[in-house]
């Protein structure tokens, strides 16, 4: 039984009865006997309790500050002692579509371009302070430099060889996700989608 601030009188001659009094303002509720703790019906009363998936971490925010870093695992924290905001972060590895930007090579063709952008996050920490939404912002950094790779391109030069193309912003990324606690893993061309027109042209040069 989990009692709050009161005055409890308990019969000690028929069993044996042990009071454990915590100390609330320490937020965060731990022991040994935790487990069994939770399963009494009093216990949604006083904590609260969140699972963190494995693979996952927590980042805590007390009174919105960030307070820790937790990992997988029930986390117990007393209710109404502080605002208390758990998120989580995937620490696995990632892959994220480009998908569908429309992109002007140097000789004036403009084309289609779907990627894909493989990382993970090693520093949860300062990815949290440096970065609202990674992802966002790791999507923005990597649509900049495939724009400006193929600004600087010909469309022949781009059909000839797709995995070059992404070698040059690839190594720009990967100092760009670094400063977001980002390890970037890969960057890959799926495929180059010229307008009707293109095509219909480049049929009929092959045709002759």
């Amino acid at each position: 039984m989990i009692l709050g601030v009161t005055q409890a009188c308990y019969w000690t001659r028929f069993r044996n009865v042990e009071v454990e009094v915590a100390d609330a303002n320490d937020l965060r509720v731990a022991g040994k006997d935790l487990q069994v703790i939770l399963k009494n019906v009093s216990a949604k009363s006083f904590m609260n309790v969140t699972d963190i998936p494995e693979g996952k971490v927590g980042v805590l925010f007390v009174n919105g500050e960030l307070s820790d870093i937790l990992p997988a695992g029930k986390q117990v924290f007393w209710k109404d002692m502080a605002v208390i905001k758990i998120v989580l972060i995937e620490q696995r590895e990632q892959v994220m579509d480009i998908s569908g930007q429309e992109l002007m090579t140097q000789d004036k063709v403009t084309l289609r371009m779907n990627g894909q952008l493989t990382y993970r996050i090693v520093d949860v920490r300062k990815s949290v302070e440096t970065v609202e939404n990674v992802e966002q912002a790791l999507y923005r950094e990597a649509q900049l430099v495939l724009r400006k790779e193929v600004g600087a391109r010909t469309l022949e030069s781009m059909l000839s060889d797709k995995e070059d193309l992404a070698q040059n912003p690839k190594a720009n990324l990967v100092q760009v996700a670094k400063n977001f606690g980002v390890e970037m893993l890969g960057l890959g061309i799926r495929d180059l989608i010229l307008p009707s027109d293109m095509k219909e042209l480049m049929n009929q040069v092959i045709e002759a």
